[in-house]
């Protein structure tokens, strides 16, 4: 999770520095055009796997929590018929 949530980062951080060099003019948007449509690319597909991972995360401490607060059976004889 901390990987893609660095990675993620780490790619706003080149956005935004691409961005600025197109702003400043000195790289033109369209030599980065194809960059900058690939790097929202990734930040949509990094967002949606720490979504899924975020989700399994919760739902794995939910499952361990649940099975944790279950009280243990009683220990009762089979034979305590009368």
């Amino acid at each position: 999770m901390s990987k893609l949530e660095g990675g993620m980062q780490e790619l706003e951080e080149t956005i935004y520095w691409s961005e600025l060099l197109v702003d400043a003019e000195i790289v033109s948007e369209s030599r980065l055009a194809e960059l900058l449509t690939e790097a929202d690319e990734l930040m949509a597909i990094f967002a949606s796997s720490a979504k899924t991972a975020k989700e399994r995360l919760r739902v794995k401490r939910a499952g361990s929590q649940s099975s944790r607060s279950k009280p243990a059976p009683a220990n009762v004889p089979h034979d305590s018929v009368a």
